[in-house]
């Protein structure tokens, strides 16, 4: 081999090292930025650093006494643990239309704390995370996924979760709650046994206990400080991914049963309005049936109209839809706040059950409103009946950040087809 062909060759393998170990910093697909990198962190494989940047399909993981922090293009952020591995699936967001962005990303292993961003206050239905026992779908979410021995771990620190299991079935996780899921995608156990189970697996060791709020904490994990000064900005087009939220045969509500309640019947207390009416106090916005629950308030603050079913199914924005032996639940009208459905101001959700065969199961229909987003306090006003409006009850309550659950207000069927009307707390 000559010397020139000697040279060019050792100044081609030079330059390839040197593209290598910069690739990751400099590639122009990202996704989102490694914004703290501890000991062993790789992306694909490669050892990687703070400032690195990933992309669709990257895979990312940590070895032994090691973690990483990752910031996506609209602000969610993820802190994987030790020995965990996650993908990232797709990444769809640009600044100048959030509403059209989407993310997704699975956990393939270890644990994780995922915070959401941009996308997942403006359009919580195009955010999904995949674990190998069930999906799980967002809004305006801070949670923790951890898998153990091939059982997956989830708590949720702020707001709420949807996992949906292979078999279509979904559960609704609220803020403190935990739930602990078999490889079958099955539920082993919820409350205080999962708080317990979870202790004992050291499932959410280095991940509940971290303070994402302070950009120079330094916990005896070790997760900060990890901001960085400029992060990526999302480009100026990219394509777009469809996603749309788990549908079901039904969520089922997590069971509530020990948290305080403030008694059956209508009387309440101070501060809280219960009418009794006929079905004038209906709004003409959507539709009707025997069992029907609306909401309406005056301002831009987004509020969501919510209905757990006698069997635990649950109805809202990101389950619309339930039907269940020739019953169908749905979320016929939905506002996120910036639509005025009755002038002036008057803003509308509505929600109607109705069957086939004129038969709806016994049991008690519970509506409640939550308060996602606005900046200021929201007086919410929710009307039921389980009669068609023959008779009706109205509930209003003032909803802010501070207080996000209306009261529920309950339509109880018996089996004889006799209608009766409660009103108990939603837990906070």
């Amino acid at each position: 081999m000559n010397r020139l062909l000697t040279n060019t060759l050792g100044i081609m393998l030079a330059l390839a090292m040197l593209g290598l170990s910069q690739s990751l910093h400099a590639r122009t697909d990202a996704a989102g930025q490694l914004v703290r990198a501890q000991n062993d962190v790789r992306i694909n494989a490669l050892t990687s650093k703070r400032g690195d940047l990933f992309a669709n399909g990257d895979v990312v993981s940590t070895g032994v006494k090691s973690h990483t922090v990752l910031r996506y293009l609209d602000d969610t952020t993820l802190f994987l643990r030790e020995s965990s591995q996650i993908k990232i699936d797709q990444v769809n967001f640009q600044a100048d239309t959030p509403a059209s962005g989407s993310l997704s990303t699975e956990l393939l292993s270890g644990g994780m704390r995922a915070i959401t961003g941009i996308i997942g206050k403006d359009n919580p239905a195009n955010i999904r995370f995949d674990t190998p026992v069930g999906t799980i779908g967002i809004r305006g979410t801070d949670f923790i996924a951890s898998l153990v021995e091939a059982r997956l771990f989830l708590t949720v620190m702020d707001g709420s979760i949807l996992f949906t299991n292979p078999q279509g079935i979904a559960t609704l996780l609220e803020h403190g709650q935990t739930l602990v899921i078999s490889s079958l995608g099955e539920i082993i156990a919820t409350r205080a046994d999962a708080q317990r189970m979870a202790e004992e697996a050291d499932a959410f060791g280095g991940l509940a206990d971290l303070d994402p709020t302070s950009l120079t904490m330094d916990s005896v994990h070790g997760w900060g400080p990890w901001s960085v000064p400029e992060l990526i900005t999302a480009p100026d087009a990219s394509p777009t991914m469809a996603m749309v939220a788990p549908q079901s045969s039904g969520a089922t509500m997590l069971d509530a049963s020990g948290l305080p309640d403030y008694g059956s019947g209508l009387n309440i207390g101070p501060g809280h309005d219960v009418d009794i009416g006929n079905g004038d106090d209906f709004v003409d916005v959507g539709g009707s049936g025997q069992i029907r629950g609306q909401l309406s308030w005056t301002n831009s603050s987004d509020l969501d109209l919510h209905l757990t079913m006698p069997g635990g199914q649950h109805v809202a924005y990101y389950n619309r839809i339930v039907t269940l032996n020739g019953v169908t639940a749905e979320l016929d009208h939905d506002n996120l706040g910036g639509t005025i459905d009755q002038a002036p101001n008057l803003r509308v959700e509505n929600i109607v059950v109705t069957s086939s065969t004129g038969n709806l199961p016994v049991g008690t229909y519970s509506f409640y409103a939550n308060y996602f987003s606005g900046s200021e306090a929201t007086s919410a006003h929710l009307t039921v009946t389980g009669d068609g409006g023959q008779t009706t009850r109205s509930l209003t309550e003032t909803l802010s950040s501070s207080r996000l659950n209306s009261s529920n207000l309950n339509v109880i069927l018996n089996s004889s087809g006799a209608v009766s009307y409660t009103q108990t707390s939603h837990g906070q």
